[in-house]
Parts: C-alpha cells; structure tokens; sequence
C-alpha cells in the first residue's frame, strides 16, 4: 500500500501501519482518559487521591475500547 508518510510518498506495509495506529489510538485514549478522569473526580469528589483518579482513567479507557467493539457499523 502507498501511503504519504514523512518523507513523502513511501511504500508501506498494512499491518506495520496499522499496529502504529493502534498504539496512537491507546496513547491518545490514554491522555484524554486520564484528563477526562481528573476534571470528573476533582469535580464530584475533591478530596479524593490520585489512585481514584488512575482508576477512573482506566475505566474511561476500558469503556471506550468496549463500546467500540459492539459498536454497530461498517468494519
């Protein structure tokens, strides 16, 4: 598959693109889970510790990956 890359338009195999995407899609879910996790738990419980918020980031992330499992559509 050609792909544009950084240097311009290089060949690029589907599953080495792929699997870097991938890792972008947790990295990026990741960052916005943690965010997302900090303003709610700040939010409704201030006096709570960063564990809570560290767990509330990972259910934020777990849920995302799950409901794009069962999500309905063109796959």
């Amino acid at each position: 598959m050609r792909a544009n890359g950084r240097w311009g338009w290089v060949d690029v195999e589907e599953n080495d693109r792929g699997q870097g995407m991938r890792v972008r899609v947790l990295i990026l879910r990741s960052a916005l889970g943690l965010a997302f996790a900090y303003l709610l738990i700040r939010w409704f419980f201030p006096a709570a510790g960063i564990v809570t918020i560290l767990a509330a980031a990972a259910l934020l992330v777990f849920f995302a990956y799950l409901f794009e499992s069962v999500r309905p559509g063109n796959q």
